[in-house]
């Protein structure tokens, strides 16, 4: 030993001897087997080339994708669809039960109300105005309308009787 470097030491030598030539020869077996892990990899790979073809399966996956989109869109447009017809009818049934039991010219003098307030709203006074007077004049029409059926009605009676007694006039001059 030498007294003069630092260190620790045990007492014993460690001989390496030819651990080098070793190591190499492990080296050279390790590179060997990977190049025959390789060679029989690339052989079999060739042995089942066309066995294994996914481009098939690729294919499907993408039409199966490709009709579920469809049908998610044809749903999709059938609810749409379904959904206006619902707000159409749900919209007619509503309007029904409001107008239930009104006369025609009670629910156009309603609508011609509702229509010229929101006119009104929309600042269009002029025709708001000209719909509120149109609709007081349909509305003093039909009033004298009613009163010429009413006298045609009571005109006729009136005539009926005349018609009946009419004999026992006659023979009675």
């Amino acid at each position: 030993m030498v007294e003069e470097s630092p260190g620790l030491e045990v007492g014993f030598w460690i001989d390496v001897g030819d651990t080098f030539a070793v190591l190499g020869r492990v080296e050279d077996t390790m590179e060997r087997t990977q190049q025959s892990v390789t060679r029989d990899a690339n052989l079999m790979r060739q042995a089942t080339n066309g066995m294994v073809d996914l481009k098939g399966s690729a294919a499907e996956f993408t039409a199966f994708g490709n009709a579920a989109e469809r049908g998610t869109q044809a749903a999709r447009q059938e609810i749409n669809r379904l959904e206006r017809e619902s707000e159409r009818l749900t919209s007619r049934l509503e309007r029904s039960a409001q107008v239930f039991g009104m006369t025609t010219s009670e629910i156009r003098r309603m609508d011609a109300a509702a229509k010229a307030t929101r006119l009104d709203d929309l600042g269009l006074t002029e025709l708001a105005g000209r719909l509120r007077m149109a609709s007081v004049e349909m509305e003093r029409l039909e009033l004298s309308s009613r009163d010429v059926a009413v006298t045609g009605r009571r005109t006729g009676f009136a005539l009926q009787q005349v018609a009946l007694q009419a004999p026992d006039i006659v023979q009675g001059c």
